[in-house]
């Protein structure tokens, strides 16, 4: 429970109206009214004390005892209000003892996350610069795409369809490439017409052969055939002979 007004002012007034109990001119109505609006002022709304004041009956109608109930009353209301004034000061001190522990739990939990946190830092640095290495990579590989592209952008712009090639673009085209290109390049060319050359002389051995071969086999197959015809016009020519004796006989 926290008090609306600093402890002091709080047990000054209760003990203000502890004294008016035993004033001369004591009016019970006045006392009570005042009273209720003093706890009111002092302790935060859902406290029961001005209750338990406005409670009080200080009058009643038995003539006999109007005096004995005013004088009860009084004693029933100086009874709470120094019941009051004590837990004031109790509830002060505990309110002190619990701010001091308050006090120390902060500290204790502040010392505990520096020193989480003088864990974290160096790790934290660790992260920062690898990022700043991911970073530069990123640069790096960025840089290389870009010239990427632009290689390929040149490489585009330098190649032609061969439904447009002209003769004039392609030595145009050639021109346009990098002297080391250009050597290559030509380099190429030379060694495609050198071995277009060397492969056309091997061709041209190789049909010659081809055609030799086809003629010595059908020289060779042509003596088969002749050998055969002469043989057949010998055997022919014997067999004519034969045929003659007979008519002559």
């Amino acid at each position: 429970m926290k008090l609306l007004v600093p402890k002091e002012k709080a047990i000054k007034i209760i003990s203000q109206r502890v004294l008016d109990l035993n004033s001369m001119n004591f009016n019970p109505k006045a006392w009570q009214d005042r009273t209720v609006l003093d706890l009111q002022e002092i302790f935060p709304i859902g406290s029961t004390q001005w209750l338990q004041v406005s409670q009080i009956r200080f009058d009643t109608y038995v003539s006999s005892e109007k005096s004995k109930v005013l004088n009860e009353a009084k004693e029933t209301a100086r009874q709470l209000l120094l019941t009051y004034i004590d837990f004031i000061e109790n509830y002060s001190e505990t309110s002190t003892q619990k701010t001091i522990i308050v006090d120390d739990n902060y500290q204790l939990k502040y010392i505990n996350l520096l020193s989480e946190w003088n864990k974290l830092v160096p790790g934290y640095n660790q992260l920062l610069e690898n990022e700043k290495v991911l970073r530069n990579e990123i640069l790096s590989k960025e840089k290389e795409i870009e010239n990427t592209n632009q290689e390929i952008q040149r490489i585009q712009d330098n190649t032609i369809p061969f439904d447009k090639l002209t003769f004039s673009k392609l030595i145009k085209a050639i021109f346009n490439m990098p002297v080391a290109q250009i050597i290559v390049f030509f380099g190429i060319i030379i060694s495609l017409i050198g071995g277009s050359f060397a492969l056309g002389k091997t061709f041209q051995e190789n049909a010659s052969n081809a055609e030799q071969y086809e003629i010595k086999k059908e020289r060779d197959d042509l003596r088969k055939e002749t050998l055969s015809l002469e043989n057949e016009i010998r055997r022919l020519k014997q067999i004519n002979k034969g045929s003659d004796s007979l008519l002559i006989k």
